[in-house]
């Protein structure tokens, strides 16, 4: 079984709770287009997503026993790691193969799962290549390289590196390794652990651009205080996303808005 985790933010911490549950509907459709349908969506927050759309079962909702963050860009962070370490234990005691971690407003295609699956022998992923998106936009824009630094939705772990079963103490630390280094130290801190990640040899995923309220805290709205970024890695991803150029664009063609799900305008 593939299992797809997300994390998604508090009613009371979004500027616009509806807007919050209709990203998360797009993104719960892309998984749920999988060419593979032995998979999971597992999504931990604070209340269930309001949904038009009826999923099965395979969407599971955890309600998560954590305070409400405040304004604070930190806690707003950490609150999102606890989340995603709520879905990964999930994840774990489903028995799932292979997880992968993504933010509950980006899509991804739908031969992801199968094409994992089929490999087993590997340790695990990364999505180098995928793309941009705005909604209710007519073009997307191909990001070649360093997707992984760049968007959350990017990370694919094998279940012999996060489940140990009878030592609490190793799965604790494969938890801490996968989330609090960042999703763009993914495939380093794995790969010195001993771990064969590998880049998803085709553009796995699409990081949409406005959806600015925050709702999986990769992109904290205007009422969070965000500090400076530091770091290389963090800002040659930043450096990477601001050199795509609308000359890099190219139309929305009906082939990639089935391969990934992507619907029209988002509701006023």
């Amino acid at each position: 079984m593939f299992c797809f985790i997300t994390s998604l933010r508090a009613p009371q911490a979004s500027a616009n709770w509806p807007r919050v549950c209709e990203l998360f509907e797009r993104t719960a459709a892309s998984v749920f287009a999988q060419t593979e349908s032995n998979f999971r969506l597992i999504v931990a927050g604070h209340a269930p997503p309001i949904l038009r759309r009826q999923f099965d079962a395979r969407l599971e909702f955890i309600a998560a026993d954590l305070p409400v963050p405040n304004e604070d860009y930190y806690l707003r962070g950490a609150d999102k790691r606890d989340k995603l370490i709520v879905g990964l234990r999930r994840a774990r005691a489903l028995g799932a193969h292979a997880v992968m971690a993504i933010d509950a407003d980006d899509l991804v295609s739908c031969r992801l799962a199968e094409f994992v699956l089929a490999r087993p022998e590997i340790d695990g992923w990364h999505v180098a290549r995928g793309f941009k998106h705005a909604y209710g936009r007519g073009w997307i824009e191909p990001i070649e390289a360093g997707f992984n630094l760049l968007c959350g939705s990017c990370n694919v772990l094998s279940r012999r590196w996060f489940a140990f079963p009878g030592d609490r103490a190793r799965e604790a630390a494969a938890e801490r390794a996968w989330f609090d280094a960042g999703h763009d130290e993914f495939a380093r801190v794995f790969g010195a652990l001993g771990a064969r990640i590998e880049p998803v040899p085709f553009p796995a995923a699409v990081y949409i651009a406005n959806a600015s309220d925050g709702l999986s805290n990769s992109d904290p709205d205007a009422r969070a205080t965000r500090p400076p970024r530091s770091g290389p890695r963090r800002l040659a991803g930043r450096a990477l996303l601001a050199l795509r150029t609308i000359a890099r664009r190219r139309p929305l063609t009906n082939k990639l808005r089935d391969e990934f799900s992507i619907a029209g305008p988002l509701a006023s």
